[in-house]
């Protein structure tokens, strides 16, 4: 509620934390496995948070979308999927969504629903440059909008940095702990000339280790700043960024930072992860 600055509904931020550990044990039971330090959880502090509360699992999402889909095929008596085809609008019956018609090889099919529930992602895809899947493209917006749904907090949308090549990678938080160095495409310091009196890179970065989207509430607002400053002048890379050197973090160069941030046990699964998907490393 903090992190939120007064704008996250009270009742939705207390289901999610209240339910947060028995959704843990269910997903283990559902086979995904989450990593452990000792005979405990391995959790950091991360995007905001003033405690330790992140949770880690190899690969991010795709373990718990892989438990899932089992779960559902396990439950095919009561669930049918239909991946074959795209949902074009929704139906409006009674003044509240009733169905939606979709389009199957070539034909409209009209399905009739109880309740809808839409889960399209949001609309990164409306950016150029953006880490989301290229079908989150905010079709679920329009089709709410279209049969009379009140859209809010449409301004929210989270935005961070990450590889964009030769690999596209979100940057987690925890990485600007190891003080990268950032230069245009010409090697000069995107900070020169950006940072206010009495600020370093080494605060900035040091602050925007607690979370991965920009946030304007923080000194660690001109990382992005200095960034965007470099590509609208002109300086950026042929693939649109700028260069980050993480050439320094050695085994023993991260082992001597302060970890409040998790970068112990992250930064060796991102770089083996890195390694494996790049030719540079």
């Amino acid at each position: 509620m903090a992190a939120a600055q007064g704008t996250a509904d009270p009742a939705l931020a207390a289901i999610t934390a209240a339910n947060a550990p028995d959704t843990i044990r269910q997903l283990e039971e559902w086979g995904v496995s989450f990593d452990h330090e000792g005979d405990d959880y391995y959790i950091f502090k991360s995007c905001f948070s003033n405690s330790p509360r992140t949770h880690v699992i190899k690969g991010h999402g795709e373990p718990i979308i892989a438990a899932m889909k089992k779960q559902i095929e396990m439950r095919n008596d009561r669930i049918t999927v239909m991946d074959d085809l795209n949902v074009l609008y929704l139906l409006k019956t009674d003044g509240r969504a009733g169905g939606a018609v979709a389009c199957q090889k070539g034909e409209l099919l009209e399905i009739q629903a109880g309740a809808v529930v839409l889960a399209t992602g949001g609309s990164g895809q409306a950016f150029k440059r953006n880490m989301n899947p290229a079908d989150v493209t905010g079709d679920g917006y329009a089709m709410a909008y279209d049969i009379g749904a009140e859209l809010v907090n449409m301004e929210f949308m989270q935005i961070g940095m990450g590889f964009s090549w030769p690999e596209e990678n979100i940057f987690n938080g925890y990485i600007w702990e190891g003080m990268p160095r950032l230069t245009d495409r010409e090697g000069n310091d995107i900070f020169e000339g950006v940072l206010p009196d009495g600020l370093t890179e080494q605060d900035v970065m040091h602050e925007h280790r607690k979370h991965f989207p920009f946030s304007s509430s923080d000194c660690s607002q001109y990382l992005e700043i200095a960034v965007q400053r470099a590509i609208n002048q002109g300086k950026g890379t042929e693939h649109g960024g700028v260069l980050i050197d993480l050439t320094h973090m050695t085994d023993e160069y991260v082992s001597s930072l302060e970890d409040d941030c998790g970068i112990h046990h992250m930064w060796p699964i991102a770089r083996e992860y890195m390694r494996r998907r790049t030719w540079i490393f």
